[in-house]
């Protein structure tokens, strides 16, 4: 069986109090929304410390997909200029 990492300390501290904005509230009773917001909020920061990496990973992700979108540019512009000169011989 796997072993779930223990809480952090740090991590179990309480949440500040959320401020509900009233133009923007909704039907669901703010003892509720204010569970779902710390848990949520708790999960996030609990994956961003299990995953300090993910970030940079997606950066580099990013960065890949933009160089390969060049690459393509660059491959359907030659395969133009190649049949624009093959037609013209």
């Amino acid at each position: 069986m796997a072993q779930v990492p223990e809480i952090p300390a740090d991590l179990k501290q309480v949440l500040p109090q959320l401020q509900l904005d009233p133009e923007h509230a909704t039907h669901v009773p703010a003892q509720r929304y204010q569970e779902l917001y710390q848990r949520f909020c708790f999960v996030r920061t609990y994956i961003a410390k299990l995953y300090p990496e993910h970030r940079e990973m997606e950066l580099e992700i990013g960065r890949l997909r933009r160089h390969q979108t060049r690459q393509a540019a660059a491959v359907s512009r030659l395969q133009m200029e190649n049949d624009r000169l093959r037609t013209r011989l």
